[in-house]
């Protein structure tokens, strides 16, 4: 018996096995994106069908496999999600459950291959671990590999296209090749704007509706402060630490920050919209003064910079840990700031981040670095005065 032959009759005969595993990873995934509060569109999965591997059997980059345990895509789970910004946290969610084997992001295929035709998405190639395994209703499981693609419904359209058209497995006419490579981008194109939409639409869970005030005028002013070089704001010995404690969600806590890629501005963004750190911190901030958050993208720019300076965040992750670490002193930096009126039709998405660093930076104790930094990366003008100052650092020494 060939090897090819031992591997089919092995595929045959744990089929069954194969199936129920199937069934219970759809239900296990639907469970964790229920947990974290990730809503998507569709979960789907299938157990390749004997005539596919037959066709992977075949082919000339299976390697030296003697098992069908070996085989990453044997089983496929597809999470299909509405908008591109909402990939990562289900990624986030799928590797803290399982343990990830390897990973393809599309990035790194277009990085490698710059004249990709198709529209590629993220795939983990997993399996449960250890610990999970111990349990009697997974023991038969183990060693089986998953291959979790998670996409959005462009990107999933896209693959049902390619799958319709034959173009996986017969090479495709060159003449129409670039034709059909620009039907790929103008559904890349499709998710871009979708997401700029969406972010501008979706309503914070405190703001159900739309400002009526002309946006462009708003960014301009907000947030808004006194012209006074000394605000008047409470005293810290007044505002301990333990008052912000009803704004911490007890799921965060669970959470543990992956370490993140370098800093960047496509890197920032990702963390300041789909971090539940960040949104979380940026969300209180919000509530306290009845705001409603806004992206604006010149303001990535400034903070890609304003991070740079300082050395101690490097990669997203690092964003992440310390903002949740230094959460409350955050909070209190933002009731000085602000103040007491509840006047600010909008705050800028990542305003949290920006206090972060107004803190790390007066850790160091030097006012003249301090003050510098923030005429330079300031959100509003009107922060840049002794009152800020002093705060600033006495905040600081908390952390």
């Amino acid at each position: 018996m060939t090897i090819t032959e031992k591997l089919i009759s092995e595929y045959l005969v744990k089929s069954d096995i194969l199936n129920k595993y199937l069934l219970r990873m759809a239900t296990f995934v639907e469970d964790i994106l229920t947990y974290s509060r990730l809503e998507v569109y569709d979960i789907a999965g299938r157990v390749k069908s004997l005539d596919s591997l037959k066709r992977k059997l075949a082919s000339d980059d299976i390697g030296s496999i003697v098992s069908v345990k070996e085989i990453n895509d044997l089983i496929g789970l597809r999470i299909v999600v509405y908008c591109a910004n909402e990939v990562l946290p289900v990624v986030r969610a799928v590797r803290e459950r399982f343990k990830v084997l390897h990973s393809l992001e599309p990035k790194l295929i277009l990085d490698k291959n710059p004249s990709f035709s198709g529209y590629p998405m993220t795939t983990l190639v997993v399996e449960l671990p250890e610990h999970r395994l111990e349990f009697l209703e997974y023991e038969r499981y183990s060693g089986y590999k998953i291959e979790v693609q998670i996409c959005t419904i462009m990107q999933h359209a896209w693959e049902k296209t390619e799958t319709y058209l034959g173009y996986k497995h017969k090479l495709f006419p060159n003449e129409k090749l670039r034709e059909f490579s620009q039907l790929a981008y103008i559904l890349e194109l499709y998710d871009t704007e979708l997401n700029s939409i969406k972010d501008f639409l979706t309503p914070i869970s405190w703001q159900s509706e739309l400002p009526e005030n002309n946006v462009e005028n708003e960014i301009k002013v907000v947030p808004q402060e006194q012209e006074s070089e000394d605000l008047h704001v409470p005293n810290l010995l007044d505002m301990p630490l333990d008052e912000f404690a009803e704004f911490d969600d007890p799921a965060l806590s669970k959470i543990v920050p992956d370490k993140g890629v370098p800093i960047d501005k496509t890197a920032l963004e990702n963390v300041i919209l789909t971090s539940v750190f960040v949104r979380h911190v940026d969300g209180v901030i919000a509530t306290l003064y009845d705001a409603r958050l806004l992206y604006v993208d010149k303001a990535m720019d400034v903070l890609v910079d304003a991070i740079g300076l300082v050395g101690v965040i490097k990669t997203s992750g690092d964003i992440e840990e310390l903002l949740y670490k230094h959460r409350r002193i955050v909070f209190r930096v933002s009731k000085y700031i602000f103040g007491v009126k509840k006047n600010h039709e909008y705050i800028l998405k990542g305003v949290s981040v920006y206090f972060l660093l107004y803190l790390l930076v007066a850790k160091q104790g030097d006012l003249e670095q301090l003050r510098s930094y923030l005429e330079k990366f300031t959100i509003d003008k009107n922060l840049v005065n002794k009152s800020n100052i002093r705060m600033l650092v006495e905040c600081a020494v908390d952390l």
